[in-house]
């Protein structure tokens, strides 16, 4: 199984990628703070929506690569789908993904939790536990620089300009 991850180009490193103590210190919509969890996508372009909806202003991060985490075939994968989920489960306050998130990490039962992306319920966010054993079978691929597409930008502002490197 390969997942995608958009990251900060600083960030991009193996040790980086497949450790998200920032997603363990605020909690997220599959983990409660406190709970370590890798969050991924099962396509680029899906992992760049995701990213792109977090964006908190209205500028583009900058520098910013997409890297594919490659998963074992053999490792052992948990699906949640869209109907073993209430019809409300993408709304702020519904904790019911943090409750079955947090409890599928604390089990320690799989590598991988597959469940409805809430940008897009048609396609899956890959969710990787850091503290399951397999972690350390998956392997990080070669940052590969995100360059947006015009039409982007326009919705989102002017791309700060990086700096020509000397």
């Amino acid at each position: 199984m390969i997942a995608w991850r958009i990251a900060k180009r600083r960030y991009s490193n193996r040790e980086s990628v497949l450790s998200r103590e920032g997603a363990e210190e605020c909690g997220g919509r599959w983990n409660a703070p406190g709970l370590r969890l890798i969050y991924a996508s099962e396509s680029s372009s899906l992992a760049l929506l995701e990213t792109l909806v977090h964006t908190s202003s209205r500028r583009l991060p900058k520098s910013l690569v997409a890297v594919t985490i490659r998963v074992p075939q053999n490792a052992g994968v948990r699906t949640i789908s869209l109907r073993d989920l209430p019809a409300d489960w993408r709304e702020p306050d519904n904790r019911i993904g943090e409750h079955r998130g947090s409890t599928w990490i604390r089990s320690n039962a799989t590598l991988v939790l597959r469940v409805p992306s809430a940008v897009n319920p048609l396609e899956s966010s890959i969710l990787l536990n850091p503290g399951h054993p397999d972690i350390a079978r998956c392997t990080v691929g070669v940052p590969i620089a995100i360059n947006f597409d015009p039409r982007l930008i326009a919705l989102f502002g002017e791309v700060p300009r990086r700096r020509a490197k000397r």
